[in-house]
């Protein structure tokens, strides 16, 4: 117990007050308790939601990682497809073009070319102009491999660039189908790669 008093002399009185701590200190130490249980269920719900988010945020990456992952497994699929589909189609086209072409014309220069022996062989005068038919197919055949092979990797793209390369190429079909083209273009600054000419230059608008 803590006590107070004071003392009046000259009345002989003695005036005091006293509070006993017993009850105060149980009654601090039981809230000092309830308050550190507070703290302590708050750092556990603290640290239960950090730990759930945690948690949360690995599963939704690793779930979005897994996902992009797939997803440019797909992409990459795909475009390998495109690629061998693309060369497949070159290839088809090559072979199409050598065989409709290069193929016929050597067919023509080897007749040509047998016709001027069998002439020659029996002193006939036509034999001369059979042997000119000849290397005018052969000319043809030499004009006709150059223009598949520029086709696949054209000079002029790398020489000139992509405006003059895709002119060129308008022309020539022109030339070779007597179809009207027109070409027209703007000057601009050849900011692309050498890949992008080329996906250009052998753009196919109809597929």
């Amino acid at each position: 117990m803590v006590a107070y008093v004071a003392g009046l002399q000259d009345w002989r009185w003695a005036i005091g007050t006293g509070v006993v701590i017993d009850d105060v200190v149980a009654t601090v130490a039981k809230s000092r308790e309830k308050v550190e249980a507070r703290i302590e269920r708050t750092f556990l719900y603290i640290g239960a939601a950090m730990l759930a988010a945690l948690l949360f945020v690995f599963v939704s990456g690793l779930f979005i990682n897994i996902r992009e992952r797939r997803l440019a497994d797909a992409k990459l699929k795909r475009l390998t497809q495109r690629v061998f589909d693309a060369q497949e189609e070159e290839r088809g086209r090559v072979a199409r073009e050598l065989h409709d072409g290069i193929s016929q014309i050597l067919v023509g220069v080897r007749y040509a070319l047998d016709t001027a022996k069998r002439r020659l062989a029996a002193d006939d005068a036509r034999a001369t102009d059979t042997l000119e038919r000849g290397i005018t197919h052969l000319s043809g055949a030499i004009q006709e491999v150059r223009r598949i092979s520029r086709d696949l990797r054209p000079g002029v793209l790398d020489d000139l660039g992509l405006g003059p390369a895709i002119k060129a190429l308008a022309e020539d079909f022109g030339k070779r189908t007597g179809i009207e083209t027109e070409f027209t273009t703007v000057v601009f600054r050849n900011r692309l790669d050498d890949e992008a000419k080329i996906a250009l230059y052998l753009f196919d608008p109809m597929v």
